[in-house]
């Protein structure tokens, strides 16, 4: 195994930002590193349960999504790459999202009608852009989950440092 300091991990530590709740993982990554040639098994499980947080958080995205398009919940995705956890939504089939996450803060935001900033919109008034209310989606899924999410990866990271023999 190799050396290193593992024993650093500390409580992990929330943060809130104008766009999503995250978390302070650079001892997670550490950690991560450590153990993943010498101990892959527990790896496989902090990696297992990481994604497990993001599919809660992507429920209730999906959930708070749906309530305001149609197309958004489906392209809510769960990614975990080395000790890192992406809760995404978006891309070709929704590239409306970003628009409606509005940096997770409630609000209006301005669209081009028919994807023309120059056509006069078809409503009462002839508005040019429309404005259009903001739902954020994303970043209420990910505070509600903070807490618990919190607690589950230090019982992950409690049950991996059993295993690998850093307590007892």
């Amino acid at each position: 195994m190799a050396s290193g300091s593992i024993g650093r991990i500390r409580k992990v530590k929330t943060y809130s930002q104008s766009q999503a709740v995250g978390c302070d993982a650079t001892d997670l990554q550490e950690f991560g590193k450590n153990i993943r040639k010498a101990y892959p098994k527990v790896y496989k499980s902090l990696q297992a349960e990481l994604k497990a947080i993001g599919e809660d958080i992507a429920y209730d995205a999906r959930m708070n999504a749906a309530m305001h398009s149609k197309r958004i919940a489906h392209t809510v995705k769960v990614r975990v790459r080395g000790m890192n956890l992406y809760v995404e939504a978006g891309g070709k089939e929704a590239p409306h999202a970003a628009a409606f996450e509005h940096k997770g803060v409630p609000g209006k935001f301005r669209h081009p009608v028919f994807g023309r900033w120059d056509v006069k919109s078809p409503g009462k008034n002839g508005n040019d852009p429309r404005e259009q209310e903001a739902h954020p989606f994303l970043s209420p899924a990910a505070q509600k989950n903070s807490a618990q999410g919190v607690r589950r990866l230090e019982a992950a990271l409690d049950r991996a440092m059993r295993e690998v023999g850093f307590r007892n």
